[in-house]
């Protein structure tokens, strides 16, 4: 019993923290690509914004981060992993909500 609660318990460890991180970020691009979809339709089209812009930076700086200092658990590097997870969140929450507000004419017009 006790071999198997080690091995669990290290497996267990392993798992993806983030889970809903990921979920937010994946969501805001599934809400995104269908209103550019929805406008494309419409033959309009909505101009990617700053806030965009530097959410997909943030982002590309996130990945590059948990790709070099993923395993590293260092406080230093665990802090500024975590900063970059909290701020590709925030950013890609606050680039969806602003794309959504400029296209919230084309979403009325679908009804």
């Amino acid at each position: 019993y006790r071999r198997f609660s080690r091995c669990n318990e290290s497996r267990q460890s392993k798992e993806p923290e983030h889970t809903w991180a990921v979920i937010v970020m994946l969501a805001r691009e599934f809400v995104v690509s269908g209103l550019r979809m929805l406008a494309a339709e419409k033959g309009q089209v909505i101009a990617a914004g700053m806030l965009g812009k530097i959410k997909t930076n943030i982002q590309f700086f996130m990945i590059i981060l948990l790709l070099v200092f993923g395993e590293n658990t260092h406080i230093a590097f665990v802090v500024i992993n975590q900063i970059a997870i909290y701020l590709s969140v925030i950013f890609s929450l606050w680039s969806g909500i602003d794309y959504v507000v400029k296209g919230k004419d084309i979403i009325l017009e679908s009804k």
